[in-house]
């Protein structure tokens, strides 16, 4: 998988139909808001719950938020509704049992101390293996999805983009330079060439204008619809 730098208003409906994650004909398009904050924000995990709570109040104020109208073929038309599927059902998998696990271990303390001293440790064990593995699939599920590496006010850096797309945007983004190009030289053309060319010699001096006076200016050409710089 590549990635690839768009201005947010490319992102936001100035893409090709080609599909972000296999590079083929596009047929839908997705619309989603993105999030980036500091992935240096994460580590504050480790300071448990103070640093869980820091750490939300710094997501909040330090995230940087763009939308993203993104072309997806069939086969990748549910590529991140299927990626939070799966994150929710973990998630609820590893909840209920961390909820049964309390509760056996309730039920074996009441009957007695010697059931709850044999299985705790199993449970204990069992709780964290499970724990674990539910961040590695987030992390193996958020890696390998089109995720935001870095957002500002005016581009977007996408990561988990086939290579095919990067060809089909640069190539788009050179056709619209190219149109830009030309409305430019036509809008000078048409800026610098006299409406009477002819009579240019013969017209007399022309008296300055007085400062109420306005001169009626020429319609400049439309810009290109795609035209963001």
């Amino acid at each position: 998988m590549a990635h690839i730098r768009l201005h947010v208003k490319q992102a936001d409906g100035g893409l090709p139909m080609v599909c972000m994650r296999c590079g083929e004909a596009a047929t839908i398009v997705k619309t989603k808001k993105m999030s980036y904050y500091p992935r240096w924000l994460i580590l504050l995990v480790l300071a448990g719950a103070p640093g869980i709570i820091i750490l939300g109040i710094l997501a909040l104020i330090l995230r940087k938020r763009a939308r993203l109208q993104a072309p997806f073929c069939e086969q990748h038309q549910g590529h991140w509704t299927i990626r939070l599927a799966v994150s929710w059902a973990a998630a609820t998998v590893v909840g209920i049992f961390g909820i049964a696990s309390i509760v056996v271990l309730i039920l074996l303390e009441n009957a007695g101390p010697r059931h709850g001293d044999v299985l705790s440790p199993f449970l204990c064990f069992g709780g964290l293996v499970v724990f674990i593995g539910l961040l590695i699939l987030l992390a193996v599920l958020q890696n390998t999805s089109i995720r935001p590496d870095e957002i500002t006010a005016t581009h977007i850096l996408l990561n988990g983009v086939s290579d095919a797309f990067v060809t089909a945007v640069e190539e788009a983004e050179i056709e619209r330079r190219v149109r830009l190009r030309q409305w430019e030289n036509q809008d000078n053309a048409e800026r610098t060439t006299p409406k009477h060319a002819g009579d240019i010699e013969e017209s007399p001096p022309r008296r300055p204008p007085s400062s109420d006076a306005f001169e009626e200016d020429r319609p400049r050409p439309a810009p290109p619809t795609d035209a963001y710089e």
